[in-house]
């Protein structure tokens, strides 16, 4: 029997009673959670990677399955239910690992829940040097009124042993649309991408059948009535260029995936619709109108796709190289009302959620809470020292692809200075397509820098509540720079720099913030 101890999250009932919203207690993402998977499968890994590569090869006469076994979670039994491995990309390209994406299904052989959800995905941060990529971009979504999964980080033992800290994403079902549509609102057809297939919107005639290749219907299987979605292409594909601004919000939510289109290209996601047509849901609301869900994000934060055939990501705001494949951008785009409404998704975002003052915070958060789960890790996919340095640094690892002679360059720029140069390209983008766009004045500050003179040692202060991500720069009185402190985060209270290779004299010492603020104050090395 399924014990379950949940938060109160303040849902009131008609009868007065406080009921927790399904998921309060995984998904609390302040908590370091534990998961003990026991299996009494002989070679239960292997049975697993087998499962996997059947399914992989064959999917239409191999159906996905779930293996038995006993989990705990925070302590908290959970009998009969099943664990497979899922994933593409993260399954496959991590250098022979151990380290597997998993999905724990508590509903696998007998109808039960654990805190009101059915399954939870195991990510295993694949190409992620930070392990809050993921993470951060989904609740950017949410922070912007788009459903999307919720997540939390757990330490995961299969049969007692450590096997690795895992990121917890939340599954796209109904229990996730009852939550973000309403009682009632959750019986609509979901869509989802097939795996390594791209849905790129494009006509293929009025036979469900001749979309099966890129999609499949996770809900209402039985009835597999694809009507409401072909009649959703149709008005995409066909409805004349005048009438496309009255059709298609008939059938299609056009202001929410300008957030997500918005978000994406912010944050450099490039594994996405525009990019391939793939890693999203479209649930067909029972208003008739498809909304957009986005899913699997963990490609994020990344200067390029990164494999030895490596192609540069579009460059652009509006991603222009989709119009001829996309119908669905190309029409968005082609509507100068709409093309202005994402502009202003766009600035809205560089003015409020996407800020690194912001955003530094649940970074930061994140970061901390797995460090030493992650450091204790046996099958950690990337060394402890990048994922150390992930918010600032650039990670200079290479992976070997299982089973290829390609690798991952895993040069990724840290978290911080990529929001930063994002921000400077998106307002960029914004001016050469003459959409003006404000964003908080940068201004400049005299820093009190002491002991002045110095004997090796320079300090400042700033406010404890401050977080500057920032470079320092020492320049001598002919402004030469002759040391330099590289982006990093200086969290609020009591900053102290080591200067004792300079030679004697005078100095003057240049802080730049990610924002543009920038601060100087002079001082004397004796």
């Amino acid at each position: 029997m399924l014990r379950c101890i949940s938060l109160l999250t303040g849902i009131v009932l008609a009868s007065g009673i406080l009921q927790a919203q399904p998921g309060s207690q995984v998904f609390d993402e302040t908590v370091l959670h534990r998961i003990d998977v026991e299996i009494t499968l002989p070679d239960w890994f292997e049975v697993l990677e087998n499962d996997y590569t059947q399914n992989s090869l064959y999917p239409d006469s191999i159906p996905e399955v779930y293996r038995p076994c006993e989990v705990r979670f925070d302590g908290q039994l959970v009998a009969n239910a099943g664990i497979r491995e899922k994933g593409n990309s993260s399954n496959l390209f991590n250098g022979g690992s151990k380290k597997k994406p998993f999905k724990i299904a508590f509903d696998a052989f007998v109808e039960q829940r654990f805190d009101g959800i059915k399954k939870i995905n195991l990510n295993n941060c694949t190409n992620d040097p930070s392990l809050v990529r993921e993470s951060i971009v989904y609740d950017l979504f949410r922070r912007n009124g788009m459903p999307a999964p919720r997540t939390s980080y757990a330490k995961v033992y299969f049969n007692g042993e450590y096997w690795g800290l895992y990121l917890l994403v939340e599954n796209v079902d109904k229990t996730f649309l009852r939550m973000h549509y309403g009682n009632g609102n959750e019986d609509g057809n979901l869509y989802k991408t097939q795996r390594a297939a791209g849905a790129n919107f494009q006509w293929k005639g009025d036979s469900a059948a001749a979309y099966y290749e890129h999609l499949k219907l996770t809900t209402n299987e039985s009835e597999n009535d694809w009507s409401g979605f072909i009649h959703f292409l149709d008005v995409l594909n066909h409805s004349p260029d005048d009438a496309i601004p009255t059709e298609l919000p008939k059938v299609f939510d056009v202001e929410n995936y300008f957030k997500v289109l918005a978000i994406e290209k912010l944050v450099k996601s490039w594994d996405t619709h525009w990019s391939g047509g793939n890693n999203f849901y479209l649930y067909e609301h029972p208003d008739g109108i498809m909304r957009w869900i986005p899913w699997d994000v963990n490609e994020t934060f990344q200067d390029l796709k990164l494999l030895s055939n490596t192609k540069l990501i579009d460059g652009y705001l509006i991603p222009s190289r989709s119009f001829a494949d996309y119908p669905l951008i190309a029409k968005l785009f082609g509507h100068p009302a709409w093309k202005t409404a994402y502009l202003d998704t766009v600035c809205a975002l560089l003015q409020h959620s996407f800020v690194i003052d912001t955003l530094e915070a649940a970074v930061s958060a994140r970061h901390t809470l797995v460090d030493d789960a992650y450091r204790e890790d046996p099958n950690k996919l990337i060394a402890y020292s990048s994922f150390a340095g992930s918010l600032h640094s650039t990670n200079p690892e290479e992976i070997p692809l299982l089973l290829s002679t390609f690798v991952l360059r895993l040069n990724y720029r840290g978290i911080f200075p990529v929001i930063a140069s994002q921000r400077a390209w998106a307002l960029d983008q914004l001016s050469k397509w003459d959409h003006p766009c404000t964003v908080r004045q940068p201004f400049r500050a005299r820093l009190s820098l002491y002991p002045n003179p110095s004997s090796g040692e320079i300090n400042f202060t700033q406010g404890a509540d401050v977080f500057d991500y920032a470079e320092i720069s020492i320049y001598d009185l002919q402004g030469a720079r002759v040391l330099h402190f590289d982006w990093r985060a200086w969290a609020g209270g009591h900053v102290s720099l080591d200067v004792s290779n300079l030679s004697p004299g005078m100095y003057i010492l240049v802080k730049t913030s990610a924002n543009g603020d920038v601060g100087t104050g002079k001082f004397v090395r004796q």
